[in-house]
């Protein structure tokens, strides 16, 4: 009770200073001390990564007039206040977002830094309303109440003016194959003119995506279209490189660096990639993750797309330990090979690395014992065991194409899977190979028998991965998108008929093993 006492006695000293006009508070930026008043206008989202705003949500179900509302950074740097304007309303449940000052607009002039700064929203007496300690946010993401207006502060996905999202991932929702969400992509005429004439060159953009009924919307990206086999153009069934990084506000769009949104122009099943990537993770071997989307460009529908997650150093952080390179290859892995290699991260001028792996592949003696010092076996061979079974023939083991290298700290490496939409049809031998390492690897009574192994233990992965029933339970949830996609190119009868097929073909497959 005496505490009470002290602090109501506290807060009366101090609204009764703020009312007589003072310009200071005496409690200065210790936010733990301050109380705020209750009030259905709050502090609800902050931006701290150099682009600063601040939103504020109203919770009540009256209109809130916020003129001359003040925001600031501390109590007592009167030189930080900034009062909003005229015309500051925010409706019931909406928001409105108060940004720092630039060149072409009005706004408060003080930074928030991203660690240990304190935010303050007060009424035009100075009642302080909201407060909160921006503490620890990563880059590309924001600090923001969960759920809106009422929960905790916690770091969550910028969505500058509609709900927050509180995860420092990507929305599990966006990689649920059960949910199709949607993509919006808005081009000016200068950048389709790009895509037209160049469209492997990144031109300026804006997405906005709405996953799980929530928008978010006008994110500055780049854009351009993919190539290889499915390249179509953007009049047609365009498949879209999306990057964030470099573009967005913090390189990030719901958490994610940079994306693929692929046709399926070349899957009538419409989950090729959907399946291959579950089975390579399903084996403990880093694949990306998958979801559905249905895209639209300038308003226009371009139909239903996989949304697939690129392989880049925040793909690497979040699956490694440490990281010396990642890799894309479209070569072989011996001498002579070295420039069909792009480095996506690491030192580009140093690939000592990766020779290293093609001299260790290259010996003549002791060679599962060198090659295993510079490669993860276990993992390399579960990988060219899925690429035979899912008949991945523009694959590494195949191909010498469609994959990634990843090497940690140590020098090791791990090789990792792409461009699987082509899969599930062919069915080669489990033991046809022509790429060096693999053809290398039957060579060697070690490596073979590991090769074997990993072969054998297929079946349990496809029932582990719940292969079979993936095609029911996608095929259902993308039914009616593939029946109203205007540009593909194949009908919704043909569709049917190919998902029948994978569902006699996965099980046929498996036997194969066995016999």
């Amino acid at each position: 009770m005496k505490n009470a006492v002290s602090v109501a006695f506290f807060l009366s000293l101090l609204v009764a200073f703020v009312g007589c006009g003072g310009d200071s508070n005496p409690v200065g930026d210790v936010t733990d001390d301050v109380v705020p008043v209750e009030s259905e206008v709050r502090l609800n989202e902050i931006d701290c990564h150099g682009t600063d705003w601040i939103e504020i949500v109203n919770v009540g179900d009256m209109v809130a007039d916020l003129a001359g509302w003040i925001v600031t950074d501390g109590l007592d740097k009167t030189d930080h206040y900034y009062a909003l304007p005229a015309g500051s309303i925010v409706r019931p449940g909406g928001y409105l977002v108060v940004k720092g000052a630039s060149e072409t607009r009005e706004g408060f002039d003080f930074g928030i830094k991203c660690d240990d700064e304190s935010v303050f929203l007060m009424d035009p007496s100075k009642k302080v309303i909201d407060v909160t300690d921006v503490t620890a946010v990563p880059d590309g993401f924001t600090w923001g109440r969960s759920p809106d207006g009422t929960g905790a502060f916690t770091v969550t996905l910028p969505t500058q003016g509609t709900a927050n999202i509180e995860n420092p991932d990507t929305p599990d929702e966006l990689f649920d194959p059960g949910v199709v969400n949607l993509f919006e992509i808005t081009l000016g005429s200068d950048a389709v003119s790009g895509l037209t004439t160049d469209p492997y060159e990144y031109v300026s953009g804006v997405v906005s995506v709405t996953v799980a009924g929530k928008t978010v919307s006008g994110q500055p990206v780049g854009v351009r279209l993919k190539s290889g086999y499915s390249f179509q153009p953007l009049t047609a069934k365009a498949a879209f490189k999306i990057k964030a990084d470099g573009y967005a506000v913090g390189d990030r769009v719901l958490g994610m660096k940079n994306f693929t949104l692929n046709n399926m122009v070349d899957d009538r099943t419409m989950m090729h990639e959907t399946l291959a990537y579950k089975l390579f993770r399903e084996a403990g071997i880093p694949a990306p993750r998958t979801g559905y989307a249905q895209v639209r460009v300038n308003g226009q529908d371009y139909g239903l797309y996989v949304l697939v997650e690129n392989y880049d150093d925040q793909f690497t952080t979040f699956n490694f330990a440490s990281t010396q390179h990642l890799y894309e290859g479209t070569g072989d892995l011996y001498a002579g090979q070295i420039g069909k290699f792009d480095v996506e991260d690491g030192d580009k001028l140093d690939v000592a690395d990766l020779e290293k792996l093609m001299e260790r592949i290259a010996s003549t003696s002791g060679w599962h014992e060198g090659v295993s010092e510079v490669a993860d076996m276990a993992s390399m061979t579960k990988m060219w065991a899925i690429e035979a079974f899912i008949a991945h023939t523009d694959g590494y083991s195949m191909a010498a194409n469609n994959f990634f290298l990843h090497s940690d700290d140590d020098g090791v490496f791990t090789m990792m899977p792409w461009g699987t939409d082509r899969t599930f049809v062919e069915t080669p031998a489990f033991d046809t190979c022509t790429s060096v390492f693999c053809t290398s690897c039957f060579a060697n009574p070690v490596c073979s028998g590991m090769m074997q192994g990993a072969f054998e233990s297929i079946p349990a992965l496809v029932a582990g991965a719940g292969l079979v029933d993936m095609v029911t339970s996608v095929g259902d949830a993308i039914a009616s998108y593939v029946e109203s996609d205007p540009r593909k190119p194949y009908t919704k009868e043909e569709h049917d008929a190919a998902v029948q097929a994978l569902k006699a073909w996965i099980p046929a497959r498996v036997a194969d093993i066995a016999d």
